[in-house]
C-alpha cells in the first residue's frame, strides 16, 4: 500500500488511525515529519513513485507517475502531471495535484484539516467524526459517482487540479508557469511510430514492463514498447467459465515477444475485493469487478518485476470508439424525433411492476433512454446508463423513500451538461463516461495498490496533439460511429509499420468489462451481496434484489445479441460497492 496522508491543527490519534490503517492494507514503512501545527507521513510498501523527501525548511511527500516536485516549485504552484504532492514548508502545509489519475482528498472540520491521496485513509483519520453523506445519494445510485467532486463522506471531496493551495488559508496558490525550451511539433503522418516514440518516453530508464492485454489498443502499446528494446510482460484475465477469455491473445502476445501471464480471477478473489473495496478504490463503482481485476493483474505484473505498467486506456475515448456509449448516443437521437406523448406512454409502460419483475435491467435500461430523449438540450446525450431510476429506487428501498436531496437530479444532469464543450452527440456521450472517474479511480487503485507508475500513449498531450492535426474524417470516419467499428487511422498504421497482425487489429471489439460477474451474484456470491447490501444507510426490500438477481429471457437475449458486455447486473455491482463504503460508517 501507498498512501500520503498530512493535516494541520489536527486531533490526537488522527494521522495514527490513518497510518494504523495503511500498515493493514500492507504497507510496511512509514515516513513522517512534523513542523508547527502541521505533520506529513508517507507509508508504502516500496515502489519508485512514492516518495518523501526532506529539505532545510521541511519535506515534501509524493505520489504519482514521476518524481514529486521540490519545495520551490510547490511554491510556485508547480506539479508536475500525474503527481500529487504534500509539503511542510516552515510550518506551512502546501497540498497539490497536477494533470492525470491522480487525486488529493481533504476534509475540514473542527479539528483541523485532514489531506490524503486515498479517501479509505482519510475515513480512517477520522474515526467517530466519520459520517455518511447521503445528500445526492439518488444521483449516486443512478450513474455510480458523485458530482463536483464530493465523496461519499460528509466533508471529504476531492481537491480541484492542476492546482496548488495553502491548506491553512484554503487559498489556491497563483501559478508561475514554468520555463521549457521549443517544443518538437507532433507528427499525425505516422501514428504507429509516435507510439513508439511515446511510450519509450513514458518508460523513461524501465528496462521491464508490463502491459494489461486486452484488444487493439494494449496490444498496440505491448508491440511499440518491444520496438523500443523493452522487456514486456503481458498479464490478461483468466476465469474458469469458458466464453470470457479475450480473444487472439497468443498472436498479440507473439507479436510482442511478450513473456504472458494469465491472472486468474475467482469467485473468492472477488468478494474479498468487494468486501474490502475502500482499501482498493476511492469511489463505489457499477462495475467494481473490471476495476479491481485490473489491481489484481497489476499486483501480479509489479510481482513479475515490472518497473512500470502501461494500458491501452484513452485510445477508446480519443477516437469515439465506444460501441455502447455510441449506440446510446444514437438512440436518444432517435428516440427524440418520436412524439413526446409516445415517449411518456412508453416509460409508465416500462414503469410497471410486471414489465420491470419481466424485463430487469432490460426495462432500466429502457427507462434511462426514453428518459433521456426526454430532457431538453445535451442533457440526455451526457452521462451513462441511469442503473437505479425513480421506479428502482421507490422498490429498492423499504418505504419507497429516501432523504431529501440537495438537488434533483434531472438538474444535475443539465448543469452538468450546459458545463460541456461537447458538442456532437458523440463526444458529449464520450465525455460524460469519463466523467464518472470509473477509469480514474481505477489506475489510482493500481498506484496506490504497487506504487508503479501507469501509462498510456494514449492519454500523452503529444499523442493527442496528432490526433487534433488529423482530419476530421481521419479522426471519425463516416459511417462508423454507430457500431464504433475501430480507429482506421492508426489500424492502418499498426499493420503498415509491422507492429500487429492484422488477425489482432480488426478483431471484433470485445468489452473491457468482460466476466462472468452476473454468474457470482446470483451464485457464489449471492450471501457476499446481501451481507453488504445490509450495510447500506437505508432498509432496502430483500424480495426486490432477489427479484433483480433472478434469471430473465430478455436479459439473456441482451446479453447475447444486444450489448457487447455480457453483463447485466451493474446494479447489483454499485449497491454492494455502496455498502462497502458505507459499512466504515455504520
Amino acid at each position: 500500500m501507498h498512501v500520503i496522508v498530512a493535516g494541520i491543527d489536527l486531533a490526537p490519534g488522527a494521522i495514527e488511525r490513518a497510518l494504523s490503517w495503511a500498515g493493514e492494507q500492507g504497507a510496511t514503512g512509514v515516513e513522517r515529519v512534523e513542523g508547527g501545527r502541521g505533520v506529513i507521513a508517507l507509508a508504502s510498501s516500496g515502489g519508485p513513485m512514492a516518495q518523501l523527501r526532506r529539505a532545510p525548511e521541511g519535506a515534501v511527500a509524493s505520489l504519482g507517475v514521476r518524481a514529486g516536485p521540490p519545495i520551490a516549485d510547490l511554491r510556485l504552484g508547480r506539479v508536475p502531471d500525474g503527481t500529487v504532492a504534500v509539503a511542510l514548508d516552515a510550518g506551512t502545509l502546501l497540498v497539490g495535484s497536477g494533470e492525470g489519475n491522480q487525486r488529493l482528498f481533504q476534509h475540514r472540520g473542527p479539528n483541523g484539516v485532514l489531506v490524503s491521496t486515498h479517501v479509505g485513509a482519510l475515513a480512517a483519520a477520522l474515526g467517530p467524526d466519520l459520517s455518511l453523506d447521503r445528500s445526492y445519494e439518488d444521483f449516486l445510485l443512478g450513474f455510480g459517482f458523485l458530482p463536483d467532486g464530493r465523496t461519499v463522506f460528509e466533508g471529504v471531496a476531492v481537491l480541484a487540479r492542476p492546482a496548488v493551495f495553502d491548506v491553512a488559508s484554503g487559498d489556491e496558490l497563483e501559478a508561475v508557469p514554468a520555463e521549457s525550451g521549443p517544443t518538437e511539433p507532433a507528427d499525425a503522418s505516422d501514428l504507429a511510430e509516435l507510439v513508439c516514440e511515446v511510450v519509450d518516453q513514458q518508460a523513461g530508464s524501465a528496462r521491464t514492463v508490463g502491459v494489461l492485454l486486452g484488444g487493439f489498443d494494449s496490444a498496440l502499446v505491448a508491440a511499440a514498447l518491444h520496438r523500443t528494446g523493452r522487456a514486456v510482460h503481458t498479464f490478461t484475465f483468466s476465469y474458469a467459465e469458458p466464453g470470457f477469455q479475450q480473444r487472439h491473445v497468443e498472436a498479440a502476445v507473439a507479436a510482442a515477444r511478450a513473456e504472458h501471464h494469465w491472472v486468474r480471477f475467482t469467485p473468492d478473489l472477488m468478494g474479498e475485493a468487494l468486501t474490502t473495496l475502500p482499501a482498493r478504490l476511492n469511489q463505489p463503482s457499477p462495475q467494481p469487478h473490471y476495476q479491481l481485476q485490473t489491481i489484481i493483474a497489476a499486483e501480479a505484473a509489479r510481482a513479475a518485476g515490472a518497473q512500470a505498467i502501461f494500458t491501452g486506456d484513452g485510445c477508446d475515448a480519443l477516437f469515439a470508439a465506444y460501441p455502447t456509449i455510441n449506440a446510446r448516443a444514437n438512440a436518444t437521437t432517435s428516440l427524440r424525433r418520436v412524439p413526446a406523448p409516445v415517449r411518456k406512454a412508453v416509460l409508465r409502460l416500462l414503469g410497471t411492476r410486471p414489465v420491470d419483475r419481466r424485463l430487469g435491467h432490460v426495462a432500466r435500461v429502457g427507462r434511462s433512454a426514453v428518459s433521456a430523449s426526454l430532457l431538453d438540450g445535451p442533457a440526455g446525450l451526457h452521462l451513462p446508463t441511469r442503473y437505479l431510476d425513480e421506479v428502482a429506487l421507490h422498490r429498492l428501498r423499504v418505504g419507497g423513500t429516501g432523504p431529501t436531496q440537495s438537488e434533483p437530479v434531472d438538474q444535475v444532469r443539465r448543469r452538468l451538461a450546459e458545463a460541456s464543450r461537447q458538442t456532437t452527440s458523440a463526444r458529449l456521450a464520450v465525455e460524460g463516461n469519463t466523467l464518472t472517474g470509473q477509469s480514474q479511480s481505477k489506475v489510482e487503485g493500481v498506484v496506490a495498490r504497487t506504487g508503479l507508475p501507469v501509462f498510456s500513449p494514449f492519454v500523452a498531450p503529444r499523442f493527442k496533439e496528432a490526433f487534433a492535426a488529423l482530419p476530421t474524417h481521419r479522426q471519425q470516419p463516416h459511417g462508423r460511429l454507430r457500431g464504433a467499428e475501430g480507429k482506421p487511422v492508426l489500424q492502418e498504421a499498426a499493420i503498415a509499420a509491422g507492429l500487429l497482425p492484422e488477425e489482432v487489429v480488426y478483431q471484433p471489439k470485445q468489452s473491457p468489462t468482460e466476466a462472468p460477474v452476473d454468474g457470482w451474484y446470483a451464485g457464489p456470491l449471492r450471501s457476499t451481496v446481501l451481507e453488504l447490501l445490509d450495510d447500506l444507510p437505508f432498509a432496502y426490500d430483500r424480495a426486490y434484489v432477489e427479484e433483480i438477481l433472478r434469471p430473465k429471457v430478455a436479459e439473456r437475449v441482451y446479453r447475447e445479441r444486444v450489448a457487447i458486455s455480457k453483463h447485466a447486473f451493474q446494479a447489483i455491482g454499485l449497491l454492494a460497492s455502496y455498502g462497502s463504503f458505507s459499512r466504515l460508517v455504520t
